[in-house]
């Protein structure tokens, strides 16, 4: 019925006064304040006082205001201020210094406002100072320096004389640790000249923590003194460690005052004032005020970028992207107690050929860590979720992906197998290359040993039979060399530079010495006929005369020797294959031949040591083995392999193996650049690869072929074959992964990662323009790199950490030496761990792994009513 009567006027008109009047008691929508923190040692504790913060303030605003937290590294923080992706930002000192003081070289101007700064409780340790441990709120504290409570140092005179004498081990916390780094840098700067400061900073590690630094401060170091640099109330929470430490007084340190953490705010966000205003009136559980103001926030803070200023001066290294393994491992534990869902963390191993073994030592050092934050947290479930190889990367994918890594037993066998691989065996070159090559070796030899026997041996006969001997006698060492289980790598030392040269003579040397042993057999056996007949026709030749002693002159003389000497044509012979066989060769391999060299020594290193390895495994997982029986050719070991791997179940990790097709597939506009993963479980969640993904479980018998193709260095390796696929009676010809992603980023974005540890065995080198040589390398790895921005433009949507060696090292793709092998594999665990490692002794040293800026993907939303 309508409403159209008085009545029912009168009630819409209450009904409509009354929507009214909801309307105007109903709050407002609250606004979203993104807020980002820096995440480290012991950071549980800080993130619920944050939480219970940020409560509070949502409280305090009536519900105007809701929070959301982001934890990141010093470098991540400082991205998400400077791209607008969080609003507000609770900093250290070090950190704040840099985000609120105009740069005094370009002239821009801060990017942050500054907010308030967040005190401190009175400090409770013994060793702090009197003031420091006064009642009440403070906003400051001291940097201290400690040393055990029984070394020798005493004062400023004693650690300056240690310095000098390379006694000492200056323990600093982190690069951008006020407290732990730049105030005790910056107050030895000003006590120590600059010869000794560079001294002093050689003889120094980062520990990463106050709490490394007091466990490594009381350890004894044969031969070394350990001085620490701590934050003035570190030891309150361990009084043992206390009682065995010691207070050292160094007046330019104890100067100092190091201003408390700053909340700050990024410059264009409109609610800096009233957050402001809200810190300024928080009160902590007794209701007593907990920040404070300065009237100039800026200039308290500048001093602190003076510190930052001097220790770069020094040579100091404050790069704010460089972090830990133990950072890493913070913030995938923060995320795993913050996130309703376990953090993915991804696993991507590049490429590089030999110089992949250094990724061995750092999954390592991965998989140790994963193992104690298990331990400390067993609800985390911390553990790699994904794992990603590409090129030579996708040999150690695979074991990774298995679950063979997780366990110290088979982390040491992974490590033998990479230490028994030997560049002679995979390295195969064809046999008409070889051929080609020995030859050329053969004539080398015959033109010296020609030459020094027509110098030396003047008699045509002897010197004939002389030459046979020696052919025979360099011929038979080269033989038994090839055919004893030595390797030569280990005397040859660390110079790839003579493993190579070694290489290439072993690829030639074996068929030299056969041709020279049947050159040389053959002259022996024709010297031997010559004399035989020579003496069974010499009595009838003795009684004409012949072979008789002749008078000459009343002189007797011996009758000329019947030998035949060498043909001028044939002694010329071994120069002409000297100059001809190069260039013979030459176009053999650039006309005759697909590849520099065959795929049977990978293929045998697949076929024969890797099911080895994964045989091994099953024993000690107590699981039935590969069952391998009638698989005759390597070929169709690793078919077999295949099957049984995917089809049992067998991998613990997902696993995707990148590829390049060597051209496109003819039928079905196959895309050249291929993604091949198979899931570890039913559960895990589904790539977003497009056309470009080629599920394995589809293809069971195509795993280890995609892991050799993978890895093959076209053209020094021909590609692999990839029999009907993608369709029955189609054929695709795969090659290295690297070509289009080296560094495979995007795969584990597109496949839900949240976190990737990128461990490139390569490191990095900048392109140098020179000579034309030089200029052909350089124009071929700046197309390398073009090639690969795909994946860098990945970097910035989840947290990339990124490893890679030093530009000392010099290993290349073919060193496949025990030796070099095993530095390797020390290398890579060493850099995972920022160890530092002279002789026996080993300490931590800096952070290497380099964080890329990303967005904040950990975001928790904070209740108005706390944690």
């Amino acid at each position: 019925m309508p409403w159209t009567g008085p009545c029912h006027r009168s009630a819409a008109l209450a009904c409509l006064i009354a929507a009214l009047l909801a309307g105007a008691t109903r709050p407002a929508l609250a606004a979203e304040v993104r807020v980002g923190v820096v995440a480290f040692q012991d950071f549980a504790g800080d993130w619920e006082r944050y939480q219970g913060l940020f409560a509070d303030l949502s409280l305090a605003s009536g519900g105007a205001l809701r929070f959301r937290l982001a934890a990141g590294t010093y470098g991540d923080v400082l991205h998400w201020l400077r791209q607008a992706q969080v609003d507000v930002a609770i900093l250290s000192p070090g950190v704040a210094a840099a985000s609120l003081c105009d740069d005094p070289e370009s002239g821009a101007a801060a990017p942050c406002l500054y907010l308030a700064t967040k005190c401190l409780k009175p400090a409770s340790a013994s060793l702090a100072p009197a003031a420091e441990r006064a009642p009440g709120y403070r906003d400051g504290y001291r940097a201290l320096c400690v040393v055990p409570a029984g070394s020798a140092i005493q004062g400023l005179a004693d650690l300056r004389q240690a310095i000098l004498l390379g006694h000492v081990q200056l323990l600093f916390v982190h690069p951008l640790s006020v407290s732990g780094h730049l105030a005790p840098l910056y107050a030895l700067s000003q006590c120590l000249a600059p010869d000794e400061l560079r001294l002093a900073l050689a003889q120094s590690v980062f520990t990463s923590s106050h709490t490394n630094s007091v466990r490594l401060l009381r350890e004894l170091v044969p031969g070394k003194t350990r001085v620490a640099f701590l934050f003035d109330d570190a030891l309150a929470a361990d009084p043992e460690a206390e009682s065995a430490l010691r207070r050292v007084a160094l007046p330019p340190l104890d100067d100092l005052r190091v201003p408390a953490d700053a909340v700050v705010a990024r410059r264009t966000y409109a609610g800096a004032e009233r957050l402001s205003e809200l810190l300024l009136q928080h009160v902590d559980a007794t209701g007593v005020r907990d920040f404070v103001r300065f009237p100039d926030g800026p200039a308290v803070y500048g001093p602190v970028q003076a510190w930052a200023r001097a220790g770069a001066a020094a040579g100091s290294d404050s790069d704010t992207q460089r972090v830990s393994l133990d950072e890493i491992g913070w913030l995938l534990v923060h995320d795993a107690r913050s996130q309703r869902r376990p953090p993915r963390l991804a696993l991507v191993l590049s490429g590089g050929g030999a110089k992949c073994a250094y990724q061995l030592g750092v999954v390592r050092a991965l998989e140790e860590k994963l193992a104690d934050l298990r331990r400390m947290d067993p609800q985390s479930g911390l553990d790699i979720a994904l794992v990603v190889g590409t090129s030579g990367g996708a040999m150690n994918a695979l074991p990774v992906a298995m679950g063979i890594t997780a366990t110290p037993q088979g982390r040491e066998s992974f490590r033998d197998l990479w230490a028994a691989m030997d560049q002679r065996d995979l390295v195969r070159l064809p046999w008409l290359v070889r051929a080609n090559l020995g030859l050329w070796f053969a004539c080398i030899q015959l033109a010296v040993m020609g030459r020094l026997l027509r110098r030396r041996v003047p008699d045509p006969a002897r010197r004939y039979r002389m030459g046979a001997v020696v052919i025979v006698v360099l011929a038979l060492p080269v033989l038994l060399l090839h055919f004893l289980p030595c390797s030569p790598w280990r005397l040859l030392g660390p110079n790839h530079v003579l493993h190579h040269i070694w290489l290439y003579g072993s690829f030639g040397m074996r068929f030299a010495a056969w041709c020279l042993l049947a050159l040389g057999g053959t002259g022996l056996a024709i010297d031997a006929w010559r004399r035989r007949r020579r003496g069974s026709a010499g009595a009838p030749r003795q009684a004409r005369g012949l072979g008789q002693p002749r008078l000459c002159g009343g002189v007797e003389t011996a009758s000329p020797s019947r030998a035949r000497p060498v043909p001028g044509w044939l002694a010329r012979l071994p120069v002409l294959g000297i100059l001809l066989l190069p260039l013979a060769q030459a176009v053999t391999m650039l006309l005759g031949e697909p590849s520099l060299a065959t795929g049977q020594g990978i293929e045998h290193a697949l076929g024969r040591q890797l099911t080895a390895l994964i045989g091994g495994h099953l024993q000690r997982q107590g699981l039935p083995p590969l069952d391998l029986h009638g698989t005759g050719s390597d070929a169709d070991r690793l078919r077999a392999a295949s099957r049984q791997i995917l089809q049992r179940g067998l991998l613990k990790r997902d696993l995707v193996l990148t590829g390049s097709c060597l051209g496109r597939a003819a039928a079905g506009g196959l895309p050249s650049d291929l993604y091949f993963h198979a899931a570890a479980t039913p559960a895990s969640p589904t790539p977003d690869y497009g056309p470009r993904g080629v599920s394995l479980q589809d293809w069971p018998d195509l795993l280890l072929d995609v892991t050799m193709g993978s890895g093959a260095i076209f053209p020094l390796f021909p590609a692999r074959a990839l029999d009907d696929f993608p369709r029955p009676g189609e054929r695709v010809e795969l090659i290295d992964g690297g070509f289009a992603h080296n560094s495979p980023i995007e795969a584990a974005v597109l496949w839900g990662a949240t976190h990737i540890i990128l461990v490139d065995p390569s490191p990095e080198r900048p392109i140098e323009i020179g000579n034309l040589a030089g200029n052909v390398l350089a124009a071929f790895r700046h197309l390398h790199l073009q090639a690969q921005l795909i994946d860098v433009r990945n970097q910035g949507k989840v947290g990339v950490f990124s490893l890679r060696p030093g530009p000392d090292q010099r290993m290349c793709v073919l060193d496949f030496a025990g030796n070099l092998i095993e530095d390797a594999v020390a290398r890579g665990y060493d850099d995972a761990r920022g160890a530092v490692r002279v002789g026996d002794l080993e300490w931590l040293g800096r952070p290497r792994f380099r964080k890329e800026p990303g967005e904040p993907s950990n975001w928790l939303a904070v209740p108005a009513e706390g944690p």
